[in-house]
């Protein structure tokens, strides 16, 4: 019975060391996008205004969304390309999810089991380049 309890300190103590690791990991990631998004990117509220409807369709964005994983809440950032469909209140702008090698991840929302939807409107929190990057091949299939 000692033996079993020492083995489950043990593996508790390494739990702890690979919780350590990963939210230091974290950390060092997310100051490294933060300073990115600070030198080579502005707040679209900056560049278009501080109405999404102006965004072009076509244009790059990245916007940050938060996950709750292992008992914390982590942003995380995703590339987005701006499109626009028609509602009965008019056009409205929404964001598809783009990911490429320098921003690989996926948002929670794109391609949703639930929603079966691989868009969503955008909110606050969106950066684009200095020098703004259009991709507009990226279009929104209903």
């Amino acid at each position: 019975m000692e033996k079993q309890m020492n083995m489950l300190e043990e593996q508790v103590d390494l739990m702890e060391d690979v919780e350590r690791f990963q939210r230091a990991t974290y950390e060092r990631d997310l100051a490294r996008i933060q300073e990115k998004l600070r030198t080579e990117y502005e707040n679209t509220r900056e560049k278009f205004g501080r109405f999404v409807d102006r965004l072009p369709d076509g244009l790059v964005l990245i916007t940050s969304g938060a996950k709750y994983r292992q008992n914390r809440t982590e942003t995380h950032y995703y590339r987005v390309v701006v499109g626009h469909h028609n509602t009965v209140s008019g056009p409205m702008t929404h964001i598809i999810s783009a990911p490429n090698e320098e921003w690989p991840d996926v948002p929670p929302w794109a391609w949703d089991e639930w929603h079966k939807c691989q868009w969503i409107y955008p909110s606050n929190g969106l950066w684009v380049k200095k020098e703004p990057e259009y991709q507009p091949e990226v279009k929104w299939h209903e």
